[in-house]
């Protein structure tokens, strides 16, 4: 499976995704940083990527139809540390690739 991670997230959780065996690039990565959510959203789609993001604009299915797309892992975390982060993302992906 391939994921893009959204800017909330630090490249250095791309860790997490690539340890499970995952490929995974970061919105850094690409020069995506500050880009739009749509902007976004499309190189998820056009790169077969699942989103892995903490913005909760993109659990807004009317603006962000899931179909067509590869998905979106929405990460809801309160406070949203590194730790939590990184937990979260293991525990996120871990129920996906059991799929």
């Amino acid at each position: 499976m391939k994921f893009l991670l959204d800017e909330n997230s630090a490249p250095l959780h791309a860790r997490t995704p690539r340890d499970l065996g995952c490929g995974v690039v970061s919105v850094v990565q690409p020069d995506l940083s500050g880009a739009d959510d749509e902007v976004v959203r499309a190189t998820a789609i056009e790169g077969g990527r699942i989103l892995i993001t903490l913005d909760g604009d993109f659990a807004n299915v009317l603006r962000f139809p899931p179909t067509a797309t590869p998905g979106v892992l929405r990460l809801r975390l309160h406070p949203a540390t590194e730790r939590s982060i990184d937990s979260a993302l293991r525990r996120g992906l871990l129920f996906v690739l059991r799929r």
